[in-house]
């Protein structure tokens, strides 16, 4: 349903909805009143509800946006409404900034989770000690491709690269959670056969024992 704000006393409207920001000289202007379960404010015109975030970017920009076009955070903050973290995409442009940012839903608190350079930092360490991307994942409440991005260096790239961790022996075997997470990546076309290597830490033998038995028989389910 498209909601007609330019009908509604925009001076009034832009009041009351100021009030409801924590207005900070730095950083994010975080939602104070209402929001969805994914985090994101809920603001009331007449008797509909218009997401915070677009209802900043109307007041900010005087743009009304096609309900095909979403506003989209840079900072990854839902409560953020800060005119300046803000813009404006179409949802499969906005699908693609998850994925790139991976922020896709895995639980409940990924949707907010949000991490910052002392984290970052701490994920890298953690890595070059040889910690798992998948017990860090679990960790700090992200994405296990997030991780293996950060380590990287693809994302965060303001922030020094620590070495990798020695690979493991090809003699590991991979793990059933790890088998099928590796080629359900190769099969849609997110990882090569090199990224798998670096990600799970395996020769490149054993990826290509790995994906090559998956498409010829499922995988063994764990005992």
């Amino acid at each position: 349903m498209t909601i007609d704000i330019t009908a509604c006393d925009i001076d009034a409207v832009s009041a009351r909805f100021w009030a409801k920001v924590d207005l900070q000289s730095e950083g994010c202007w975080n939602w104070l009143a209402s929001k969805n379960r994914k985090g994101y404010g809920r603001f009331s015109v007449g008797r509909h509800y218009i997401t915070a975030s677009r209802m900043s970017w109307f007041l900010s920009r005087n743009e009304l946006l096609p309900p095909e076009v979403q506003v989209c955070h840079k900072c990854d903050n839902p409560a953020c409404v800060r005119p300046s973290h803000l813009f404006a995409a179409s949802n499969f442009v906005n699908q693609r900034d998850m994925c790139n940012k991976n922020r896709q839903a895995k639980g409940g608190a990924v949707g907010i989770a949000k991490l910052d350079d002392l984290r970052v930092m701490a994920i890298r360490q953690a890595r070059a000690d040889g910690q798992t991307c998948t017990v860090l994942a679990k960790t700090y409440g992200v994405a296990v491709s997030t991780i293996w991005m950060i380590c990287l260096g693809l994302t965060w790239t303001h922030l020094p690269v620590l070495a990798s961790p020695t690979p493991r022996s090809r003699g590991r075997v991979p793990s059933h959670e790890e088998a099928v997470e590796m080629r359900t990546l190769y099969k849609a076309g997110e990882r090569t056969v090199e990224a798998l290597m670096q990600q799970y830490r395996l020769s490149r033998r054993r990826v290509n024992e790995v994906l090559i038995t998956s498409l010829h028989c499922p995988l063994p389910q764990p005992g």
